[in-house]
């Protein structure tokens, strides 16, 4: 499931390559635990603890926190360099 799970976010990080800031892409390594936490439950049938999944959540939120974040603030450089 370890393989998988880092499988699964190694390829949306070389998607997300292209197009994305370096800042923002190491962020998305901190996803390759929840992609083994979700298959472990998902295909092995594993019993997460409330504490599992209140890390999940918590790692899933900062990764959107700091790619919106990110990506705004791109956004206003792009738009007063334009200016």
């Amino acid at each position: 499931m370890s393989l998988a799970g880092t499988a699964a976010a190694i390829v949306i990080w070389l998607t997300e390559v292209r197009r994305a800031r370096l800042d923002t892409l190491t962020t998305w390594t901190l996803l390759v635990p929840i992609f083994g936490i979700i298959l472990s439950v998902v295909v092995l049938q594993e019993r997460q603890s409330i504490w599992g999944w209140i890390g999940t959540v918590v790692v899933i939120a900062s990764t959107i926190l700091v790619t919106v974040t990110t990506r705004q603030r791109t956004h206003t450089r792009s738009t007063n360099l334009i200016s």
